[in-house]
């Protein structure tokens, strides 16, 4: 990191117009200027805009007096590429710091690398550096009093800033990662070897699982001839039935037919009814034939008239419009000569008022000369208005303009204010997304809580599983036992049976060794047997009632162990859950701190907002042209008064405007005189005309043409002889006639069908009677029927009875074949279950060797592994830089060692350490009994060679070393040995920044930026 250029604005002792300060081009500059002018001021304005820490306690303490708010912004180059931090922060009762990162991009532009918060902006910063600020100060920065910051640090702190310079971090981050590895396989390992556990039990149950196996293969395959030998039978009864099944769907048919042939009966005797009916009715329409037949006639007569006056009307209408035609024509002419006699009339008329109007004419004509005289006033009046006029309005236009620019400035006021609004809003709407975030933080930690007991009882649910399995054990190798048991029992029972029967034969001989036992032994003998065959029983019925209660509560520990298998099946969800809610609860106390900042974020957008904190400059030009706005007046008021003066004017221009309608006035008169006297002599002809017209209205002195052929036409229709009256009345005779044209199609439908319906009658008759034979044929036949179906209900009974045993047996197979299934099942789980402990247990071993790995990798990346290696290769380095800068410094007089292991006081073991011992010639003393002189010139090399050593190592690329203040302790010798060691380290940093208030110190660098404190605050200027 090398900064280029560096601004401030309010910053401790600067101002508000600072320029900015350039380091381009310089490699070692030494800054000076007198106590509290402002030296290492710049160096915290640099720390502070990197890292947002200085030597303050606070950040408001770094705000100049008497201002609110402070800005710096710092350019700096790493490598080859260039960036910018602008931070800044204003006071408030909660305070507020903003904090911008940029980049510059191969075009030029400034691009944002700033995060959501002030924390990821910073992060991003230092992870740009791969720097922190403890390890600046303690390294490139000797900040002013704090020389020794190094050295007097504990030697594992010292130990630990030189792991921070050598970037040893990251191998602290793969000891987590691998330390969280073998953790993580340590859990999955515990997991395998629980599985492991519970696979052992079930495979141990294998021969129980075999023997139960062979036990319902035999119980089938007895059942399975008992339920073969019932079908048969069965099968025999459901023949019988079918036989029985046949008869009764011939009744079933026979009845049908029965119904059917009672249907048709009712039917055909129906359609028989309604063909009599019909026919009836035939005869009836046939017996009107010749009242009918007269009536059509008559209609026929009545239509031929009616046909002949329809062509009569037909003429007689053609001829009504020829005439009307003509007639209007005639009317048309007549109207023609009343708009001739109107208009001459009109013309009279007005001639005559011309006459009347020519008197009035010359008496206003010797009025208007009279008022000419005074419109060559008006018109001067007119001008001085228009005068004025021109005046305000030109006031007017200033004002609106100044109005305009106003509401231009507050339209840019408004937008800033807009645009802090949209912005206090947008930090209220991700105020409210993280509320809603924090306010779930209770009910995940309390669904976490509740995962975490659910996980807890998963414990204690793989001990009772274990329980359960191993009572599962030992109920199997009991049932085998009893089963066994039984058997034997049986077994002997069988022989004590024989054993009896032989004996009950009456023999006196005994059935095992044949020896004679006469009446009464053999009495004995039955007797014994008798007993023992009792005893047999009564223990069979034991053994097999706890068969069957070891069998049910074999059965009830199998599923309670589904039930757990099943909970248990939940422990990866759960584990799953745990760190879903692990991850939304570490993101709901993220959300909780970015809220504060949110927070406050929008108290200082709202204190800006209250104050009116924005668009400075607009808000001082618009105060400007406020004032001149006032200066000139409302442009209300200057409307106001233009608009009393255009009203005056308006006055005065409508009277200059009525004098020159005065001059207009007379033009027109003296023309209408003319217009008058050029009619005068049009008014005798006029007369005459009107008369004439008059006349030839009165007379009907027109359309002669029209009138003849209106008289012909007339004589026309008369000849025609066609009579409207007597037309109506044959149409209302038509259509009182129209009914028998209905009643002669009516007859010409009875004499055509008449004969066809009596055939029809005939043939329904004879259908009738074959229907009556069908009906005695199927009653004869459903009676034979009925007395063959009279065994079908015992039959059926049967049937049931025999369907009610093979449920029973197919039952009793189903349970046996189920039981044979689980057996098989029980069987074939155990088989997959061998296979998967063998997979478990070679997973098991693979976890163990993974997790070996992780636990030696963590121990490998540890202090005491590749770190302590590290910082072992670069102690001689940088004891060797120290020594060279050191002896350079003291005349060879002085010498160090640092030491990374003494052994321990109370054991035989060596403790990691790292200690200074410092050598001069007088021997090996401590740091504290050097004088301060000395001490500075040692701890000066320790920082020197650490600062190298940061600005070598892979990552940090710092290249740059500032120190403030340090040489006051220093006599002229020991300070131009400490220049001398600063010049010959400038080929190894880009930038040397060295600050001083020494006179005699500063004037021995080359490159010095002079600072002095004004009023107005500190300034820099480059010498």
């Amino acid at each position: 990191m090398v900064p280029d250029i560096l601004h401030l604005r309010n910053f401790m002792c600067y101002g508000e117009d600072v320029p900015p300060l350039r380091f381009d081009g310089l490699n070692i500059v030494c800054l000076s200027g007198h106590n509290g002018a402002g030296k290492s001021a710049l160096l915290d304005a640099i720390t502070w805009a990197l890292w947002g820490k200085a030597r303050a306690k606070s950040d408001d303490d770094l705000i100049m007096l008497g201002r609110e708010e402070m800005e710096v912004a710092l350019e700096f180059r790493l490598g080859a590429q260039r960036y910018r931090v602008v931070r800044r922060r204003k006071k408030g009762r909660r305070g507020q710091t903003l904090l911008d990162f940029q980049l510059c991009d191969a075009s030029g532009t400034w691009r944002r690398l700033t995060g959501d918060t002030l924390a990821e902006t910073q992060a991003a910063i230092n992870a740009t550096l791969r720097l922190e600020y403890d390890t600046f100060i303690n390294s490139a920065f000797l900040v002013q009093g704090r020389a020794d910051e190094f050295t007097m640090r504990k030697p594992a702190e010292r130990k630990q800033v030189l792991a921070d310079i050598l970037g040893l971090e990251q191998y602290d981050l793969l000891e987590r990662r691998a330390r969280d590895e073998a953790n993580r396989l340590s859990k999955d390992l515990d997991i395998v070897q629980s599985q492991i556990t519970t696979l052992q039990v079930e495979v141990e149950q294998r021969p129980l699982y075999e023997q139960a196996l062979s036990a319902a293969q035999e119980r089938v395959a007895l059942l399975q001839e008992q339920v073969d030998d019932h079908q048969a039978n069965l099968a025999e009864l459901q023949a019988h039935s079918a036989r029985l099944r046949e008869v009764g769907e011939r009744r079933d048919a026979v009845l049908g037919r029965l119904a059917q042939l009672e249907q048709e009966r009712r039917t055909l005797g129906e359609q028989i009814a309604a063909t009599r009916a019909t026919i009836e009715r035939y005869e009836a329409i046939i017996a009107q034939r010749e009242a009918i037949e007269a009536g059509l006639a008559e209609r026929q007569q009545v239509q031929q008239r009616l046909d002949h006056l329809e062509a009569l009307r037909e003429e007689h209408q053609r001829l009504l419009e020829e005439y009307r035609v003509w007639e209007q024509r005639l009317l048309a002419q007549r109207h023609a000569l009343e708009l001739e006699l109107r208009a001459a009339r009109e013309r009279l008329r007005q001639l005559e008022a011309h006459l009347e109007r020519r008197a009035a004419l010359l008496a206003e004509r010797d009025s208007l000369l009279a008022q000419s005289e005074q419109a060559r006033a008006l018109e001067a009046e007119r001008d001085e208005l228009r005068r004025r006029e021109r005046a305000l309005s030109e006031r007017l236009a200033e004002a609106l303009k100044l109005g305009a620019r106003m509401a231009e400035l507050q339209g840019q006021i408004n937008v800033q204010r807009d645009s802090l609004i949209a912005s206090l809003e947008e930090q209220r709407r991700r105020a409210d997304a993280l509320t809603a975030v924090v306010d779930q933080l209770p009910a995940l930690e309390a669904e976490l809580r509740a995962v975490d007991a659910e996980l807890a009882q998963l414990v204690a649910i793989d001990q009772e599983l274990t329980l359960c399995r191993e009572e599962v054990a030992q109920l199997a190798q009991r049932l085998g036992e009893l089963q066994a048991e039984a058997k034997g029992v049986e077994a002997e029972g069988r022989a004590v049976k024989e054993k009896l029967e032989l004996a009950q034969q009456g023999e006196a001989a005994c059935p095992v060794c044949g020896s004679v036992l006469g009446a009464d032994g053999l009495a004995r003998l039955i007797a014994e047997y008798e007993d023992q065959r009792a005893a047999l029983r009564a223990r069979l019925v034991e053994l097999r009632r706890e068969l069957r209660d070891a069998e049910a509560r074999r059965e009830q520990q199998h599923a309670r162990i589904a039930e757990l298998e099943q909970r248990r099946a939940r422990r990866a969800a759960l584990q799953g859950q745990q760190g879903r809610l692990e991850q939304q609860i570490a993101q709901a106390r993220e959300a909780r701190e970015a809220l504060a900042d949110v927070l406050q974020t929008l108290e200082t957008l709202q204190q800006q907002l209250d104050q009116r904190d924005y668009a400075h400059a607009q808000q001082a030009e618009l105060a400007r042209c406020v004032a001149q706005h006032t200066a000139l007046g409302s442009s209300e008021v200057i409307e106001a008064e233009l608009r009393d003066l255009q009203m005056a004017l308006n006055q005065v221009e409508a009277q200059v405007l009525q004098s020159e309608q005065h001059r207009e006035q007379m033009r027109q008169i003296e023309a209408e005189l003319a217009t008058i006297a050029a009619a005068l002599v049009e008014h005798p002809a006029t007369q005459a005309e009107v008369a004439t017209l008059e006349r030839r209205l009165r007379d009907e002195d027109y359309g002669a043409e029209e009138r003849r052929q209106m008289e012909t036409i007339r004589a026309q229709g008369l000849a025609l002889g066609y009579d409207r009256k007597e037309h109506e009345a044959l149409r209302e005779r038509r259509a009182a006639l129209q009914a028998w044209e209905q009643q002669a199609r009516e007859l010409e439908r009875a004499l055509y069908f008449i004969e066809r319906e009596r055939e029809q009658l005939r043939r329904d008759q004879v259908q009738q009677a074959r229907i009556e034979a069908d009906l005695a044929a199927q009653q004869r036949e459903l009676g034979v029927l009925e007395e063959q179906l009279r065994d079908k209900p015992a039959l059926d009974a049967a049937l049931r009875e025999a369907f009610l045993r093979g449920q029973v047996l197919q039952r009793q197979l189903a349970e046996a074949q189920a039981a044979l299934g689980r057996a098989q099942a029980d069987l074939e789980r155990c088989l997959r279950q061998a296979e998967e402990l063998t997979r478990q247990r070679a997973r098991a071993e693979a976890l163990r060797d993974e997790q070996s790995v992780y636990e030696e990798l963590a121990q490998a990346f540890g202090k005491k592994g590749v770190q302590a290696m590290l910082i072992e290769t670069a102690i001689p380095e940088l004891e060797q830089e120290a020594n060279r800068l050191l002896a350079r410094m003291t005349d060879n007089q002085f010498h160090l060692e640092f030491v990374t292991q003494r052994s321990a006081k109370s054991s035989d073991s060596t403790i990691e350490t790292l200690e200074i011992r410092i050598a001069d010639g007088m021997g090996t003393r401590d740091y504290q009994m050097f004088s301060g002189g000395e001490a500075f010139r040692v701890n000066f090399a320790i920082r020197i060679a650490l600062a190298k050593l940061l600005a070598r190592r892979a990552g940090a690329n710092l290249r740059t070393l500032i120190i403030d203040e340090g040489f006051g302790s220093q006599d002229n010798v020991g300070r131009d040995r400490v220049v001398e060691a600063i010049n010959a380290i400038g080929a190894e940093f880009e930038r040397i920044l060295v600050i001083t208030h020494i006179q005699e110190l500063k004037d021995m660098f080359e490159a010095q930026i002079e600072i002095r404190k004004t009023p107005q605050g500190s300034l820099w200027s480059v010498v």
